[in-house]
């Protein structure tokens, strides 16, 4: 269950029972101990600036001779990975964020020997919380959990600890925050995004004013994630307005040049591919496809994006699409609504969790490790 302030947000996913491959191999394998999975959590570097975002790349690997069978799913929206945040001088908090889906059944996930599953999670606001994921400086630890069976007893994994350090901001931070206006207009855009910090502004050009700002700070700790926030906004179909997707394309591949090795640097490089693709450069996105294989084995490609015809320009039927409006406004979670929807559709998830600034009339997820014909459930009601 997802919790976005007043509001509560239930995702089901209904699929015919099938196990999940990871690898090749065939299908009569004596399947090794769920127990010698190795479960990794890292964050790139050792020091945050105070409101910089964590970016956590999890993965599941298999490192024995033997494949294993393990009654998991590595996407942290599952919630098999806990994760939790232990202060300097207390005890672990867990943290909690982003959707939470729900697949009905027993999970069977086969790794194939020296096959590795990895995947990042954004940690700055949490939900378990409400409240910043590292709300002042210090040294924290995260610490990373997954159940991955039960044979006969519950098996959990953990992987080792990673210790961080959060301190002041230094002098290109503190300009980016005079920029912007205050801390806390910061924090409204690192978590909301260009709509978020946008909607109350007198600036005509509010997003603009941000893509100077990227411009002008390239080497504050939060630029990265701004540029991403601001890319992802001008490829939002959001209601009333066309996407940007050339725009989103100059962005992220502005990003990529400044920050080749910034942990963000995957999912930016996934959303170029699909951006490539909507502005008809679907040769340029495949080639990015494979520099994305290479470089980040074990993650899921974005090569689906492109290569399934079926899943280009999701349209819903009216019946559908308005009920995921009706009566309710645009930008706001009141009242109750439905979206029944069978097969793929992908839309931006706001991040926001505040029903006053929702993005989207309805709720799109990709479904990617369960096939197009997936129903996808959502409802969302407000207390």
């Amino acid at each position: 269950m997802w919790k976005l302030g007043a509001t509560w947000t239930v995702i089901m996913l209904l699929v015919l029972p099938r196990v999940l491959v990871a690898g090749q191999e065939p299908e009569m394998v004596d399947p090794g101990d769920p127990h010698e999975l190795l479960l990794r959590v890292d964050v790139g570097k050792s020091t945050f600036v105070m409101y910089e975002p964590v970016i956590l790349t999890y993965s599941l690997a298999n490192l024995t001779d033997l494949s294993i069978r393990a009654e998991t799913r590595v996407p942290h929206e599952y919630r098999y990975l806990k994760i939790s945040i232990r202060p300097e001088s207390g005890n672990p908090i867990r943290f909690d964020s982003g959707p939470v889906a729900d697949v009905p059944g027993v999970p069977s996930l086969r790794l194939a020997a020296g096959v590795t599953m990895a995947d990042d999670l954004t940690m700055f606001f949490n939900d378990a919380t409400n409240e910043l994921a590292f709300p002042r400086t210090g040294n924290y630890t995260i610490l990373g959990r997954m159940y991955v069976g039960n044979s006969p007893e519950p098996v959990h994994i953990e992987a080792a600890p990673v210790s961080i350090s959060v301190v002041e901001p230094g002098t290109a931070d503190r300009q980016v925050i005079k920029s912007l206006g205050s801390e806390q207009d910061l924090v409204r855009l690192l978590r909301g995004g260009p709509y978020a910090y946008c909607k109350d502004s007198p600036d005509t050009d509010c997003p603009g004013k941000i893509k100077t700002l990227i411009r002008e700070h390239p080497r504050s700790a939060y630029t990265p994630a701004i540029a991403f926030e601001l890319a992802n906004y001008y490829g939002w179909e959001k209601p009333g307005g066309t996407p940007q997707y050339k725009v989103e394309v100059e962005i992220l591949q502005d990003f990529l040049d400044r920050w080749p090795e910034h942990p963000l640097a995957a999912d930016v490089t996934s959303s170029l591919v699909y951006a490539l693709e909507r502005v008809g450069k679907e040769k340029e996105a495949l080639d990015l496809c494979g520099q994305f294989e290479k470089k980040y084995p074990g993650r899921t490609s974005p090569r689906h994006q492109i290569e399934k015809s079926e899943l280009k320009n999701p349209t819903l039927p009216p019946q559908i699409d308005s009920q995921g409006s009706l009566g309710r406004d645009l930008f706001s979670s009141s009242g109750a609504w439905k979206l029944y929807a069978q097969g793929s559709y992908e839309s931006f998830v706001n991040r926001d969790r505040d029903p006053d600034t929702e993005q989207d009339p309805y709720l799109g997820i990709t479904n990617r490790s369960l096939g197009k014909y997936s129903l996808v459930f959502a409802e969302t009601i407000r207390d």
